[in-house]
C-alpha cells in the first residue's frame, strides 16, 4: 500500500511540471493576440508576462515555509492550483487589457507552490537519487513545452459561446487550463497523500540507531541556520548565480529567437513553430541523457560541463554576431543557416547540465529542515531572470544589438566559470549533511515496515 501511495504521489507531481510546461505554451504563443484583441498597447506584453513570474517569485518561499512548517506539500499545492484555477478562468474571461494583466498575476502566484514539491523531493530521495529525480521533473515539464503548442492547433478553430462568455481562439486557452488544473486538483485531492515527515528527524533516528546513542536532547534537535549562515556561503551564492544565469539564457534567446530568424531568414509563425518544437526535442534528449549520466559524474562536474558549453557556444554566437555586424552582406550567406541552427542545438543541449545540476546539489548543500523555503528562494532567483531576460532581450533584437546580447551572456557564463573553479573543492555535501540526509530518509519510513524506507527514497517518477 505503502508503494501504490508513493506511485500516485509521484505521477502527481510529475503531471503538476507537466502541466506547468502546457500552460506557458498555450498561454504564451496567443497572448500577443488576444491582448491586441482587447485594445492594449505592445508594451502590455511584457508587462503580463513578467507578472506571472513576479508573483511566483513571492509567493515560492511563502509556499515553503509553510511546507516546512507544517511538514505538508498536499495543501500547498491544492492552494496553489486554486490560484491557477481562479487566474486562467479570469483570462478566460477577460474583457480589457487589465483584467488579463491581474488573471496572470493571480495565476503565478500558484506556480510559487513549486517550492513545495521541490521539498518533498528532497526529503524522499537520497543524495544519488536526487539529480535524477529532478532531471525527470524538469523533462516532463518541457515535455508540456513540447506538446502544449498541439493544443493550439485545436484551439485556433474554436467559436462558440458558453453562457455569457464568447469563446475564441484568443481566450480559449484559459479555459483549457481552467478545466486541467481543475482536474489536477481532483487528483491531488482524492489520491495524494503526504510522506510521513517527522518534524525532527535526528530525534526519532536515535531510537533506531547506536551510531547516535550518546547524544544528548539538546543536540538532536535540529539546527536551523540562520539566513546568513544559509545563503551566504560561496557555494550556496555559485549556485544560486547558475540559476539565474541558466534561466536568462534561456529566456534570453527563446525571446530574441524570433526577430532572429526574421532578420536572417525572413521566417514567419510556421517556421518558428517548427524550430520551437525541434528545440523542444533536443532538450528532451538533454534531459534524459543527464538523466543516465547522474549515476556516476556528480553534480559540480555536470554543473562544470555545462557552464563550460554555454561559455562555448556564447563564444561562437558573438563570433557569429560581430561579423555579420560588420558584414552586414553576409545575412543572406549560404553559411549563417547551418551555423545558427547548430548553435541553437548545442545551446539547448547543454542548459539542462547546468540547469538541474545546479538546483540538485542546491538540495544538498542547504539545511533539509527548511528545504521547502530553500527551494523558494531559489525560485526567486530563477524569477528574477525570467523577469528581466525578455525586456534585455528584446530590446537589443536587432542587427546592431545582438553583438551586445550575446557579448554581455558569455561575458557573465565566464564570471560564473571562474566562481566554479574557484569554490570548486567547496561544491560537494559534506559528512554532517550526508549523515543528516539519510537520517531524515529513515524518518520517512514506517516504524513497522523496512520496505516502506526504500519506497519513500526511490527516485520520483522512479522508471
Amino acid at each position: 500500500m505503502t508503494r501504490v501511495l508513493a506511485v500516485l504521489r509521484d505521477i502527481c507531481t510529475g503531471l503538476y511540471f507537466f502541466l506547468s510546461g502546457v500552460e506557458y505554451a498555450v498561454i504564451i504563443p496567443t497572448l500577443n493576440g488576444f491582448l491586441h484583441y482587447l485594445g492594449a498597447e505592445q508594451y502590455y506584453l511584457g508587462l503580463v508576462v513578467s507578472a506571472f513570474s513576479l508573483s511566483g517569485l513571492i509567493s515560492a518561499p511563502i509556499f515553503g515555509r509553510i511546507s516546512d512548517k507544517t511538514k505538508t506539500s498536499k495543501t500547498c499545492i491544492i492552494v496553489g492550483n486554486l490560484f491557477e484555477i481562479g487566474g486562467n478562468f479570469m483570462y478566460f474571461a477577460s474583457t480589457n487589457k487589465n483584467m488579463a494583466l491581474a488573471a496572470r498575476l493571480i495565476a503565478g502566484i500558484g506556480a510559487g507552490a513549486a517550492s513545495s514539491i521541490y521539498g518533498v523531493i528532497t526529503l524522499t530521495t537520497t543524495d544519488e537519487e536526487r539529480t535524477r529525480a529532478f532531471s525527470k521533473l524538469f523533462l516532463l515539464r518541457e515535455a508540456g513545452l513540447v506538446i502544449g503548442p498541439g493544443f493550439n492547433i485545436f484551439l485556433k478553430s474554436i467559436s462558440f459561446n458558453l453562457g455569457p462568455f464568447e469563446v475564441n481562439s484568443f481566450n480559449s486557452p484559459g479555459l483549457l487550463m481552467t478545466a486541467v488544473w481543475i482536474f489536477h486538483t481532483v487528483f491531488t485531492v482524492i489520491l495524494y497523500k503526504d510522506p510521513a515527515i517527522s518534524s525532527n528527524p535526528r530525534e526519532e533516528d536515535l531510537s533506531s540507531s547506536n551510531t547516535y546513542a550518546n547524544i544528548n536532547s539538546a543536540e538532536a534537535t535540529p539546527y536551523v541556520r540562520s539566513f546568513k549562515e544559509e545563503f551566504l556561503r560561496d557555494d550556496v551564492i555559485v549556485c544560486l548565480t547558475a540559476n539565474f544565469l541558466g534561466v536568462f539564457s534561456q529566456a534570453a534567446m527563446e525571446t530574441a529567437l524570433t526577430p532572429m530568424t526574421k532578420i536572417f531568414f525572413g521566417w514567419g509563425g510556421v517556421q518558428n513553430s517548427y524550430l520551437f518544437v525541434g528545440g523542444g526535442v533536443v532538450v528532451l534528449v538533454g534531459f534524459g541523457s543527464l538523466s543516465f549520466l547522474s549515476k556516476w559524474v556528480s553534480d559540480r562536474a555536470m554543473l562544470l560541463y555545462g557552464v563550460v558549453g554555454l561559455v562555448v557556444i556564447y563564444i561562437l554566437y558573438t563570433t557569429m554576431f560581430v561579423y555579420l555586424r560588420l558584414r552586414p552582406d553576409q545575412v543572406e550567406a549560404s553559411w549563417v543557416f547551418p551555423v545558427f541552427i547548430a548553435s541553437v542545438a548545442l545551446l539547448t543541449l547543454v542548459l539542462p547540465y547546468a540547469w538541474v545540476s545546479q538546483a540538485s546539489l542546491f538540495s544538498k548543500i542547504t539545511s533539509k529542515e527548511t528545504q521547502a523555503f530553500n527551494q523558494g528562494i531559489r525560485m526567486v532567483s530563477l524569477g528574477i531572470g525570467q523577469i528581466l531576460a525578455p525586456i534585455w532581450a528584446a530590446s537589443l533584437a536587432s542587427l546592431d544589438g545582438l553583438p551586445i546580447m550575446v557579448g554581455v551572456n558569455l561575458a557573465l557564463n565566464v564570471t560564473l566559470l571562474l566562481m566554479i573553479i574557484c569554490s570548486y573543492d567547496r561544491l560537494r555535501i559534506s559528512s554532517d549533511t550526508a549523515q543528516n540526509d539519510a537520517s531524515i530518509s529513515r524518518s520517512t519510513a514506517s516504524d513497522d515496515s523496512m520496505s516502506s524506507i526504500r519506497d519513500e527514497s526511490t527516485p520520483l517518477l522512479a522508471t
